[in-house]
């Protein structure tokens, strides 16, 4: 059996882990608004405080996928709900990032 290795692309900072307080979006560009910022890739790989924003969105691309509460192990019913829907449900929702998929 022949396994590959698909490498990722460098990216210049990190969103794991980074709570966002509110999406933005406009035409084909998405704003991320985080509490306490994000996370340089570079020296010295600090926490930066700023909004990220994402332009060239494909939004028939885009989900989300609810998890457990409270990041709980064992088993959980999820929920995957397309960007725009999942904006006008959660309108005063946190929420933390716990893939670097972006």
């Amino acid at each position: 059996m022949r396994t590959e290795y698909k490498h990722n692309p460098p990216i210049p900072y990190s969103l794991h882990d980074m709570r966002v307080k509110k999406i933005i979006i406009q035409d084909k560009t998405i704003v991320l608004e985080f509490e306490d910022g994000y996370e340089k890739l570079t020296e010295p790989f600090e926490q930066v405080e700023g909004n990220i924003t994402i332009e060239g969105v494909d939004f028939d691309c885009t989900c989300v996928m609810l998890q457990s509460k409270w990041g709980n192990y064992g088993k959980f019913n999820g929920e995957k709900l397309e960007l725009e829907r999942f904006i006008k449900r959660y309108k005063n929702y946190s929420f933390e990032i716990v893939d670097e998929l972006y």
